[in-house]
């Protein structure tokens, strides 16, 4: 519809021509469009404005407030808000889901520890990334299994839905749900820590690298998961052995190394 001209400006009209004003329509014969009848009729017009503006204003004082309707009209744009929705991964964010670790586990007549990954979804880290590295770690010579004491042996999800227990629960979540299983002991680091069975991992700590690490994110996770682990498997922490030396994986390795050289296995290279 063309822009509204001012009244003055308007051509005459013809017989029963309709005259839109706004959105309202009327008709004006020609034996009507003299000055008084115009002045009769924007009167009108405006006598009904005023109204409806005063039952407006009344409503406003008694109420405090327009109503507003709950369900607003899509816009020409077809979007009713300006905020979209996020857009679905398949998976809520803070839920904790067991995920199955790649790979077989390592035979042996050692005494067995069975062992099961969760990873909590939205928390900002690829669960099949965390899977891989897990069983990497965990089946690693240099690892805890190379100590000739124990081996590890998956918990797959199928089996846990089926009411098997895991010995060792190894969780990498959040930042909150981390605080919340390691309360009231706090996160190594804000990394790390272990509670009873659990071995908890925090997310933003997963894709971090601690300083004493730079340059070595690999090496930080594998330390995360073997420290962790260790404090399940009931080992304490351990000093830093000399100057120079090699850190034993349990030796606090996130903010001071106590002089020692960065190491993440609980095995020393020429062992």
């Amino acid at each position: 519809m063309d822009d509204a001209k001012p009244w003055a400006a308007e051509p005459p009209a013809t017989d029963e021509e309709e005259q839109r004003d706004g959105e309202a329509l009327y008709f004006v014969p020609d034996d009507e469009r003299d000055g008084a009848h115009t002045g009769w009729a924007r009167g009108l017009i405006a006598g009904a404005l005023v109204a409806t503006v005063a039952g407006v204003g009344a409503f406003i004082a008694l109420n405090g407030k327009p109503a507003t309707p709950p369900n607003p009209a899509p816009s020409a744009s077809g979007s009713r808000s300006a905020t979209l929705p996020p857009a679905s991964t398949g998976a809520k964010p803070g839920v904790l889901a067991a995920v199955v670790v790649p790979g077989s586990d390592t035979p042996s007549s050692t005494r067995a520890v069975t062992y099961a990954l969760e990873v909590e979804s939205g928390a900002g880290v690829s669960a099949t990334d965390v899977a891989r590295k897990v069983g990497d770690v965990l089946r690693d010579s240099r690892g805890w299994q190379g100590l000739g004491e124990i081996h590890f042996e998956q918990v797959t999800p199928d089996r846990l839905r089926a009411g098997v227990k895991p010995e060792v629960r190894i969780v990498v979540a959040g930042s909150a749900t981390a605080a919340r299983l390691c309360a009231p002991t706090a996160l190594e680091g804000g990394s790390t820590c272990a509670t009873g069975s659990t071995a908890v991992i925090d997310a933003n700590g997963w894709q971090r690298t601690a300083a004493t690490y730079q340059g070595d994110p690999d090496g930080f996770r594998t330390y995360l998961i073997n420290h962790a682990i260790g404090h399940v498997l009931g080992r304490a922490h351990a000093p830093c052995p000399s100057d120079g030396a090699r850190a034993l994986v349990m030796t606090p390795q996130i903010d001071d190394l106590q002089g020692c050289k960065p190491w993440p296995w609980p095995l020393a290279p020429d062992s």
